[in-house]
């Protein structure tokens, strides 16, 4: 928002009372093609990675990139120094489709069909990586989920590519809602 323009973001590490900038750590930003160009570029140097929102699927496993090229935002992470990251959703029709999550997620085909395309993908737009971006998916494709983002890794990781999962913050594990019961928070697949 423009309260936020020219703000510092400023991160405390557990172990310190200080607050201090980001520097060192990896800090990493969401952005839609559509933004504005002068503002992206003022978000370097802090951006270590920038998460390109976001490459959707189909219930066939076909990917779907976004609806504007997004080209010019990877050759701009990169010139800054930052990652640039695919951002994979199950967005259908502007909104999180958590059925879009249960067929690839209970389907084989689907995922090998998704998993290759994602893959050709990335090393033809020069993506550094993929973050998963899957919301509400339904409790009982919990370990289906999470082994679909092991294949991704397995795929992707020995190439030197990162694998990231954005999931919502959970405050205990009693915690309940679509938004939490669906990822396996201890699960080593959620792991960097």
């Amino acid at each position: 928002t423009s309260s936020l323009v020219g703000s510092e973001m400023c991160i405390r590490d557990r172990e310190s009372t200080q607050p201090e900038l980001a520097k060192g750590k990896t800090v990493g930003g969401y952005a839609y093609p559509f933004i504005d160009k002068e503002i992206l570029e003022q978000s370097f140097p802090a951006l270590k990675e920038l998460l390109v929102f976001s490459y959707g699927f189909t219930f066939e496993g076909n990917l779907v990139p976004p609806l504007q090229d997004d080209l010019w935002m990877i050759e701009t992470a990169w010139r800054h120094g930052a990652k640039p990251i695919m951002v994979l959703t199950p967005f259908s029709e502007g909104a999180f489709n958590n059925q879009l999550v249960k067929v690839l997620t209970e389907n084989v085909e689907v995922q090998e069909r998704l998993l290759e395309q994602l893959t050709a993908e990335v090393r033809r737009r020069g993506f550094a990586g993929v973050n998963i971006d899957f919301e509400y998916v339904l409790p009982e494709n919990k370990v289906q989920y999470a082994a679909f983002i092991g294949k991704m890794r397995e795929l992707l990781r020995p190439e030197g590519y990162t694998v990231s999962v954005a999931v919502p913050p959970k405050v205990s594990n009693e915690q309940r809602g679509l938004l939490v019961e669906g990822a396996d928070y201890r699960h080593v697949s959620y792991t960097h």
